[in-house]
């Protein structure tokens, strides 16, 4: 017996678009932005224990909107900004 289950996902790779706006799947290819552009969504899969198989409902999937991830600055403490100045680290 097959239970659907829902599967949430964050993806940076190139979406697939039916023609139009709406996203219908994703290659392996990192996104437009080099991969800094995340999309989050969900689909429906479809999975049988017993067979040890899983797929994909038609239909399921739902995308939000991209985001783009601007690199993080990491903190300095004025210790370690100290130690770095000085040739410590």
């Amino acid at each position: 017996m097959a239970t659907v289950v829902t599967v949430y996902f964050a993806t940076n790779r190139q979406p697939l678009t039916d023609g139009g706006d709406r996203i219908v799947g994703f290659t392996s290819e990192l996104g437009p932005t080099s991969g800094l552009d995340v999309r989050y969504g969900r689909a429906q899969v479809e999975v049988d224990l017993k067979n040890n198989q899983s797929t994909f409902v038609p239909g399921s999937l739902e995308v939000a909107r991209s985001s783009y991830l601007q690199p993080a600055a990491i903190p300095c403490s004025e210790a370690r900004r100290s130690s770095m100045q000085s040739g410590k680290i």
